[in-house]
């Protein structure tokens, strides 16, 4: 059974939901919520790392193959979203372009 996240078409992003809210199937929202937690993470450990730091090194990456995973279950622009949210889309930590 699929999870509502968020308002939607239902077209794309593997949301099968008619009308208003989209839903996802278990991997996908396993896989939006860790970017989400990874995401949080790495912007808070940017105020306190420097920025050559081992340990930020490894969330970028894991924020990226995270992100990437979102791709190939066809949920990219909520995974976008979330990286836009957690204000790391123009800035130094990560680039996704």
């Amino acid at each position: 059974m699929g999870t509502v996240l968020a308002k939607g078409d239902g077209s794309k992003g593997g949301g099968q939901g008619k009308g208003s809210l989209k839903t996802f199937s278990e991997l996908q929202m396993l896989y939006l919520v860790r970017l989400a937690k990874v995401v949080v993470k790495l912007r808070d450990s940017t105020l306190v790392l420097k920025p050559n730091d081992f340990h930020l090194i490894m969330l970028r990456k894991a924020v990226f193959s995270t992100y990437l995973s979102c791709l190939k279950l066809r949920c990219a622009k909520e995974a976008q979203d979330i990286i836009n949210r957690g204000g790391l889309v123009g800035s130094q930590e990560i680039d996704l372009q």
